[in-house]
C-alpha cells in the first residue's frame, strides 16, 4: 500500500486500473511457484530454525541479508529482470520485505500465507507497481521501515520456537 500511496503523488504507476487490479489474480496464482515457494525454505525452514538459536527480530533479520544475497546472481545474467539492477536498492527492499514476511509468518505460524504475499508481491511488480522506477530507495526505505516497525512494536507476540 505504502508503494501504491507513493506512487500516487509522484507519478501514476497505472494506466487503466481495473486492468491492472484483475491481471494480479492470475499472476499472483502464475508467481506462486515462481518465488513463492520460496517461502518453504526462507520462512517455513531457515527462520523457525535460526528462531531457536537467536531472537526472532535477529532473525528474521539474517534470514532477510542472506534472501537478498540468494538473488545476487539474477543481477550478471543477461534477460532476467535484476540484469545490472541496484543491488544495494534491492537488498534494503528484499530486507524489509523479508521482515513483513517474518512478522506475517510469526502472528499467524502459515507459510501459505508467506507464500501469497511473495506470490502477490511478485505479481505486482511485474506489472509495474513496485519497480525501482516506481520509487527506488524510497519504496525500499518504506519496505524496510514497514517491517522493521512490525517486528519492533509487536516483538511480544513472535515468539517461535521459544527465541
Amino acid at each position: 500500500m505504502a508503494i501504491w500511496i507513493y506512487g500516487v503523488f509522484h507519478n501514476p504507476i497505472w494506466s487503466d486500473l481495473s486492468t491492472q487490479f484483475i491481471s494480479l489474480i492470475p499472476l499472483t496464482l502464475i508467481m506462486v511457484p515462481l518465488g513463492g515457494l520460496e517461502e518453504l525454505g526462507w520462512r517455513g525452514l531457515l527462520l523457525p530454525e535460526l528462531s531457536k538459536k537467536l531472537n526472532f527480530p535477529i532473525s528474521a533479520l539474517i534470514v532477510g541479508v542472506i534472501w537478498a544475497v540468494w538473488h545476487l546472481p539474477m543481477f550478471f545474467i543477461q534477460g532476467l529482470s535484476h540484469y545490472q539492477s541496484d543491488f544495494l536498492e534491492f537488498t534494503i527492499q528484499t530486507v524489509g520485505l523479508g521482515l513483513v514476511l517474518a512478522w506475517l509468518f510469526g502472528r499467524t505460524k502459515s507459510i501459505f500465507i508467506c507464500v501469497l504475499f511473495h506470490a502477490f508481491y511478485n505479481a505486482s511488480s511485474s506489472i509495474g507497481l513496485n519497480c525501482p522506477e516506481n520509487g527506488g530507495y524510497i519504496t525500499a526505505l518504506i519496505w524496510l521501515i514497514i517491517g522493521t516497525g512490525l517486528i519492533i512494536f509487536d516483538r511480544k507476540k513472535l515468539n517461535i520456537n521459544g527465541g
